[in-house]
């Protein structure tokens, strides 16, 4: 697959949700380092596209009008990769994001057991997925926490 290059910067919400679930959804055979998201290099603000997935994580119902069951599960997963500069996985951990703004962008998903479904997000956003974004939370308030200790230790 040829390396894809996407400017976000102007994106409306609606823009950057398309740009998430949009793409015809890949072939199970396809290798996942194959897959869109993997081969994209993304120009964005991370405080708009940070805004922008807090919006969709606390009203997601929309998507299942909008998009095949395979666009969803594609799109969800574009979001839990480091390979995709603008995934929720890599903003969590973006420094020059305050913790505030990165703890919101996954709060929807501590509301509630890791197990149950979130009506919120029926969408597509497996509990497994869900999980994954929540850990990688608990470890960048950890390493958050560290490095202000070390500060004020010094």
């Amino acid at each position: 697959m040829r390396n894809l290059q996407a400017d976000l910067k102007p994106y409306t919400f609606s823009q950057f949700v398309d740009f998430l679930f949009a793409p015809v959804a890949q072939s199970e055979s396809v290798s996942r380092n194959d897959r869109w998201y993997f081969n994209t290099k993304v120009c964005f603000d991370p405080h708009r596209i940070c805004g922008y997935y807090v919006q969709l994580f606390r009203n997601s119902a929309f998507l299942l009008d909008h998009y095949s069951r395979g666009q969803l599960e594609q799109g969800f997963s574009a979001m839990t990769v480091r390979s995709l500069s603008c995934s929720v996985l890599e903003l969590i951990w973006n420094p020059d994001l305050p913790f505030v703004e990165r703890a919101e962008c996954v709060s929807p998903h501590f509301s509630q057991r890791i197990d149950e479904p979130d009506e919120r997000c029926a969408a597509g956003m497996t509990a497994r997925k869900r999980q994954k974004i929540a850990v990688h939370l608990c470890n960048v308030y950890s390493a958050d926490a560290a490095r202000v200790r070390l500060r004020t230790e010094n």
